[in-house]
C-alpha cells in the first residue's frame, strides 16, 4: 500500500507539473499572438496593403521562425568556427596543410578562384619537392 501512495504522489505531481508547463506555453503563444496583432494593425495604418495580405505576411514570418532553423543561433555558430577567420585558417594552410586546405573550401570568405589557384600552387609545389628529391 505504500508503494501505491508514492507512485500515486509521484504521479499527482507529474500531472501537476504538466498541466503548469502547458499553461505557461499557452500563456506565451497567447501574448505572440496578441503582439503580432498589434503589429498587424499598426502596419496596416502604415501601409495601402490589405490587411489579409499583412496576415498572410505576418504568419509567413510567424511559420518561418517557429519551424525553420533559428538563424540568429545559426549567425553565431558561423561567427565562432575556426575556419570562418582567414588568419586561421592562413596558420593553418602554412603549418598544417591539409586541415587549412580543408577550412580554405569550408570558408565563405575566400572565394572559388582563389581556393583553386591556393589549391593548385600548393600541390605543384609538393610535385616539385616529390621529384626533385628521389628518395
Amino acid at each position: 500500500m505504500f508503494g501505491n501512495k508514492e507512485k500515486t504522489q509521484d504521479i499527482t505531481a507529474e500531472i501537476i507539473e504538466k498541466v503548469r508547463q502547458t499553461d505557461q506555453q499557452q500563456k506565451l503563444e497567447n501574448e505572440r499572438k496578441e503582439s503580432i496583432e498589434s503589429v498587424i494593425d499598426v502596419l496596416e495604418d502604415m501601409v495601402d496593403l490589405p490587411r489579409d495580405q499583412i496576415e498572410s505576411l505576418a504568419r509567413e514570418v510567424t511559420e518561418k521562425h517557429l519551424n525553420g532553423p533559428d538563424t540568429h543561433q545559426n549567425n553565431i555558430e558561423s561567427d565562432t568556427n575556426w575556419y570562418n577567420q582567414d588568419w586561421k585558417v592562413i596558420l593553418l594552410l602554412i603549418f598544417f596543410f591539409p586541415l587549412g586546405l580543408y577550412g580554405l573550401w569550408k570558408s565563405p570568405h575566400f572565394k572559388k578562384p582563389t581556393k583553386i589557384i591556393i589549391f593548385i600552387t600548393y600541390f605543384i609545389g609538393l610535385l616539385g619537392s616529390m621529384l626533385s628529391n628521389p628518395a
